[in-house]
């Protein structure tokens, strides 16, 4: 019965985990998406971002990928075009291409003393630069994360550290490995969960919060001891075993960092567990 329940929380997700190929079949159907466009100066560049200033005090932050039409190099205060397609809600639009259009103005040392003014890239408010730095952040392809979790059937207080390497195949797959410890009243456990992740395309990619879900193999040790005072004195009850099982998951992970999770094991122990984490 345990090992059924933990098999049809599995299937359900597993579930879940279908739907970006109906969404991806849907998507194919869907016309054209005419692109909008922003002017401006580079006032902030990286490998997975630039920000523009477009007018005063007016900055605008994209995404660049793979996809993404660009120089090899995009300079520091050239005049570009960035085209992209626009985003409701809170996501950071992504660019389809960045077209230099001038070049960066030469910077002319000044003659007199004075001290000279503070760069564009200086300027930039710090709500621009927390975004730019947690997309930098969430597309880094390589990752470490911490967590802590409660976990039933047995109950223990669990920590773990994990690994993200990524992406892997396709844009939305990661591997995943780490390694956990739990402690409870009569349970010690330490697990390594060879596990892989995949981000559902329900909501953009650069989106404040995303969804995924996954599973992979799992190897628990988990040591049982009972004591029990009686007449004839102390009985002291010690077990020590090794299973194989499978893990799945699915959780929420926010642009910033935090996540929190839900995973089912089967086959293994503990049953379910609920965690809560941050990837640095």
């Amino acid at each position: 019965m345990r090992t059924s329940s933990r098999l049809l929380a599995g299937l359900v997700m597993i579930f879940f985990a279908s739907y970006p190929v109906m969404a991806d079949a849907q998507s194919s159907q869907t016309p054209a998406v005419t692109l909008s466009s922003v002017q401006g100066t580079v006032v902030s560049a990286s490998t997975s971002t630039v920000v523009v200033k477009t007018g005063e005090n007016q900055y605008s932050v994209f995404v660049v990928d793979r996809n993404t039409a660009r120089p090899q190099a995009i300079p520091m205060h050239a005049q570009v075009t960035v085209r992209f397609v626009p985003i409701p809600g809170d996501s950071t639009p992504i660019a389809d291409s960045v077209i230099m259009t001038a070049p960066p103005t030469p910077q002319v040392a000044a003659l007199t003393g004075e001290a000279p003014p503070p760069s564009e890239e200086a300027q930039i408010p710090g709500s621009v630069r927390s975004l730019e730095n947690s997309i930098k952040r969430q597309t880094k392809k390589y990752r470490i994360g911490v967590s802590g979790a409660t976990a039933l059937d047995p109950e223990l207080f669990m920590f773990g550290a994990h690994g993200r390497f990524g992406p892997l195949f396709s844009e939305n797959i990661y591997a995943r490995p780490s390694l956990e410890l739990g402690f409870g009243e009569l349970t010690t456990l330490l697990a390594l969960n060879f596990e892989g992740v995949y981000r559902l395309p329900v909501v953009q990619k650069t989106s404040r919060w995303g969804v995924y879900v996954g599973g992979g193999p799992a190897l628990n040790w988990s040591h049982v001891n009972f004591v029990e005072e009686t007449d004839r004195g102390k009985i002291d009850f010690g077990d020590m075993s090794l299973d194989v099982g499978f893990n799945f998951l699915i959780g929420l992970q926010s642009r910033d960092g935090v996540f929190v999770e839900l995973k089912s094991s089967a086959y293994s122990l503990p049953t379910i567990r609920f965690e809560i984490g941050y990837n640095f």
